[in-house]
Protein backbone atom coordinates (compact mmCIF):
# COMPACT_ATOMS: atom_id res chain seq x y z
CA UNK A 1 0.00 0.00 0.00
CA UNK A 2 2.84 2.36 0.78
CA UNK A 3 4.23 1.92 -2.71
CA UNK A 4 0.85 2.75 -4.29
CA UNK A 5 0.47 5.85 -2.19
CA UNK A 6 3.95 7.08 -3.02
CA UNK A 7 3.31 6.52 -6.69
CA UNK A 8 0.14 8.59 -6.56
CA UNK A 9 1.97 11.33 -4.65
CA UNK A 10 4.71 11.39 -7.27
CA UNK A 11 2.12 11.69 -10.06
CA UNK A 12 0.42 14.56 -8.21
CA UNK A 13 3.71 16.37 -7.80
CA UNK A 14 4.54 15.90 -11.49
CA UNK A 15 1.15 17.25 -12.55
CA UNK A 16 1.55 20.26 -10.27
CA UNK A 17 4.99 20.96 -11.71
CA UNK A 18 3.60 20.73 -15.24
CA UNK A 19 0.73 23.06 -14.35
CA UNK A 20 3.16 25.50 -12.81
CA UNK A 21 5.32 25.42 -15.93
CA UNK A 22 2.30 26.04 -18.16
CA UNK A 23 1.22 28.94 -15.97
CA UNK A 24 4.67 30.51 -16.15
CA UNK A 25 4.71 30.10 -19.92
CA UNK A 26 1.27 31.76 -20.25
CA UNK A 27 2.38 34.63 -18.04
CA UNK A 28 5.49 35.19 -20.16
CA UNK A 29 3.46 35.12 -23.38
CA UNK A 30 0.92 37.57 -21.96
CA UNK A 31 3.67 39.96 -20.86
CA UNK A 32 5.27 39.79 -24.30
CA UNK A 33 1.95 40.59 -25.99
CA UNK A 34 1.35 43.54 -23.66
CA UNK A 35 4.84 44.88 -24.36
CA UNK A 36 4.37 44.54 -28.12
CA UNK A 37 1.01 46.29 -27.88
CA UNK A 38 2.54 49.20 -25.99
CA UNK A 39 5.28 49.53 -28.62
CA UNK A 40 2.71 49.63 -31.42
CA UNK A 41 0.64 52.32 -29.62
CA UNK A 42 3.72 54.44 -29.00
CA UNK A 43 4.75 54.13 -32.64
CA UNK A 44 1.27 55.14 -33.77
CA UNK A 45 1.36 58.25 -31.55
CA UNK A 46 4.76 59.17 -32.97
CA UNK A 47 3.53 58.90 -36.56
CA UNK A 48 0.45 61.00 -35.75
CA UNK A 49 2.65 63.70 -34.22
CA UNK A 50 4.85 63.83 -37.32
CA UNK A 51 1.86 64.00 -39.69
CA UNK A 52 -0.24 66.47 -37.73
CA UNK A 53 2.54 68.60 -36.27
CA UNK A 54 2.71 70.05 -32.76
CA UNK A 55 -0.64 70.94 -31.21
CA UNK A 56 -1.54 74.31 -29.75
CA UNK A 57 -2.36 74.85 -26.10
CA UNK A 58 -6.07 74.47 -26.86
CA UNK A 59 -5.53 70.97 -28.22
CA UNK A 60 -6.03 71.90 -31.88
CA UNK A 61 -3.50 71.73 -34.70
CA UNK A 62 -1.98 75.11 -35.46
CA UNK A 63 -3.60 76.53 -38.57
CA UNK A 64 -1.31 78.09 -41.21
CA UNK A 65 -3.65 81.09 -41.33
CA UNK A 66 -3.06 81.70 -37.62
CA UNK A 67 0.69 81.97 -38.04
CA UNK A 68 2.45 85.32 -38.28
CA UNK A 69 2.63 86.72 -41.84
CA UNK A 70 5.98 86.43 -43.50
CA UNK A 71 8.12 89.40 -44.38
CA UNK A 72 7.21 88.88 -48.00
CA UNK A 73 3.64 89.93 -47.12
CA UNK A 74 4.74 93.44 -46.22
CA UNK A 75 4.15 96.28 -48.78
CA UNK A 76 6.93 96.62 -51.34
CA UNK A 77 5.92 100.00 -52.74
CA UNK A 78 6.01 101.98 -49.50
CA UNK A 79 8.12 105.14 -49.53
CA UNK A 80 9.04 107.06 -46.38
CA UNK A 81 7.42 110.49 -46.07
CA UNK A 82 9.45 113.47 -47.26
CA UNK A 83 11.71 115.05 -44.65
CA UNK A 84 11.70 118.42 -46.44
CA UNK A 85 9.74 121.17 -44.65
CA UNK A 86 6.44 122.01 -46.31
CA UNK A 87 6.59 124.76 -48.92
CA UNK A 88 3.18 126.42 -49.05
CA UNK A 89 3.93 127.95 -52.47
CA UNK A 90 4.53 124.57 -54.16
CA UNK A 91 2.19 123.03 -56.71
CA UNK A 92 3.25 119.60 -55.43
CA UNK A 93 5.50 118.36 -52.64
CA UNK A 94 6.04 114.76 -51.63
CA UNK A 95 8.05 111.57 -52.13
CA UNK A 96 7.67 109.38 -55.21
CA UNK A 97 9.31 106.24 -56.59
CA UNK A 98 11.40 106.96 -59.68
CA UNK A 99 11.55 103.83 -61.87
CA UNK A 100 12.30 102.75 -65.41
CA UNK A 101 8.89 104.15 -66.36
CA UNK A 102 10.09 107.65 -65.50
CA UNK A 103 8.20 110.53 -63.84
CA UNK A 104 6.06 113.32 -65.25
CA UNK A 105 6.66 116.15 -62.79
CA UNK A 106 4.00 118.36 -64.34
CA UNK A 107 1.26 115.95 -63.33
CA UNK A 108 -0.10 116.33 -59.78
CA UNK A 109 0.98 114.09 -58.19
CA UNK A 110 3.85 113.14 -60.53
CA UNK A 111 2.94 109.93 -62.35
CA UNK A 112 5.04 107.23 -64.09
CA UNK A 113 5.85 108.58 -67.53
CA UNK A 114 9.14 109.32 -69.28
CA UNK A 115 8.64 113.08 -69.48
CA UNK A 116 11.07 114.72 -67.08
CA UNK A 117 13.00 112.07 -65.13
CA UNK A 118 14.05 108.47 -65.71
CA UNK A 119 15.93 105.81 -63.77
CA UNK A 120 17.83 102.89 -65.31
CA UNK A 121 19.58 100.21 -63.27
CA UNK A 122 22.32 99.41 -65.77
CA UNK A 123 25.85 100.72 -65.15
CA UNK A 124 26.57 104.22 -66.39
CA UNK A 125 22.89 105.25 -66.40
CA UNK A 126 21.02 105.72 -63.10
CA UNK A 127 19.01 108.96 -62.78
CA UNK A 128 18.63 110.94 -65.99
CA UNK A 129 16.99 114.28 -66.78
CA UNK A 130 14.88 114.63 -69.94
CA UNK A 131 16.99 115.15 -73.10
CA UNK A 132 15.87 118.76 -73.60
CA UNK A 133 15.73 119.79 -69.95
CA UNK A 134 18.31 121.85 -68.05
CA UNK A 135 19.22 120.98 -64.46
CA UNK A 136 21.54 122.33 -61.76
CA UNK A 137 23.14 120.56 -58.80
CA UNK A 138 22.09 121.69 -55.32
CA UNK A 139 24.62 121.03 -52.55
CA UNK A 140 23.07 122.94 -49.62
CA UNK A 141 21.35 120.62 -47.08
CA UNK A 142 18.34 122.92 -46.82
CA UNK A 143 15.86 122.69 -49.71
CA UNK A 144 15.84 125.77 -51.95
CA UNK A 145 13.02 128.14 -52.67
CA UNK A 146 11.66 128.60 -56.17
CA UNK A 147 13.75 131.74 -56.61
CA UNK A 148 16.93 129.95 -55.50
CA UNK A 149 16.30 127.11 -57.95
CA UNK A 150 15.70 129.56 -60.80
CA UNK A 151 18.94 131.36 -59.97
CA UNK A 152 20.89 128.08 -59.95
CA UNK A 153 19.39 127.07 -63.30
CA UNK A 154 20.81 130.20 -64.99
CA UNK A 155 24.23 128.55 -64.91
CA UNK A 156 23.03 124.97 -64.85
CA UNK A 157 24.23 121.72 -66.36
CA UNK A 158 23.81 120.84 -70.04
CA UNK A 159 20.40 119.51 -71.09
CA UNK A 160 19.79 115.81 -70.51
CA UNK A 161 22.35 115.50 -67.73
CA UNK A 162 22.88 112.00 -66.30
CA UNK A 163 23.29 112.03 -62.50
CA UNK A 164 24.04 108.30 -62.49
CA UNK A 165 23.72 106.07 -59.45
CA UNK A 166 24.05 108.95 -57.00
CA UNK A 167 23.98 108.51 -53.23
CA UNK A 168 21.02 109.46 -51.02
CA UNK A 169 21.06 113.20 -50.34
CA UNK A 170 22.14 114.11 -53.87
CA UNK A 171 19.89 116.97 -55.04
CA UNK A 172 19.28 119.17 -58.06
CA UNK A 173 16.91 121.74 -59.54
CA UNK A 174 15.46 121.39 -63.02
CA UNK A 175 13.05 122.82 -65.54
CA UNK A 176 10.14 120.59 -66.52
CA UNK A 177 8.62 120.06 -69.97
CA UNK A 178 6.09 122.87 -69.44
CA UNK A 179 8.62 125.21 -67.80
CA UNK A 180 7.68 124.53 -64.20
CA UNK A 181 10.55 124.59 -61.70
CA UNK A 182 11.29 121.41 -59.76
CA UNK A 183 13.60 120.36 -56.96
CA UNK A 184 14.57 116.68 -56.67
CA UNK A 185 16.50 114.97 -53.89
CA UNK A 186 17.36 111.26 -53.61
CA UNK A 187 15.63 110.15 -50.42
CA UNK A 188 16.85 106.57 -50.09
CA UNK A 189 19.23 104.08 -51.65
CA UNK A 190 17.99 102.54 -54.89
CA UNK A 191 16.14 99.23 -54.51
CA UNK A 192 14.54 96.62 -56.73
CA UNK A 193 11.68 98.94 -57.69
CA UNK A 194 13.65 102.11 -58.25
CA UNK A 195 14.80 105.19 -56.34
CA UNK A 196 12.63 107.05 -53.79
CA UNK A 197 12.97 110.79 -54.45
CA UNK A 198 11.73 113.88 -52.59
CA UNK A 199 10.12 116.31 -55.03
CA UNK A 200 8.96 119.93 -54.95
CA UNK A 201 7.31 121.39 -58.04
CA UNK A 202 6.48 125.08 -58.41
CA UNK A 203 3.93 125.99 -61.08
CA UNK A 204 4.27 128.88 -63.47
CA UNK A 205 4.05 132.29 -61.89
CA UNK A 206 1.30 134.67 -63.09
CA UNK A 207 2.48 137.04 -65.79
Amino acid sequence: MADGTESKNDESKGQAAADGGNASHKTAVTAALIGAGGTIVAAAIGVATVLLGPQSGGGGVTSPSAQSPSASGSPISSVAPSAIPKDQTAQYQGTRMLTGSGLDLDHTPPDPSWEDLLYEKRPGRGIMVGPALVSASWSTPKAPSRAQCEEALKTGLPAGHVFGHAAPGTAFCMWTNVDNVAFVRIAQQAGEEGVPVDIIVWGKQPA
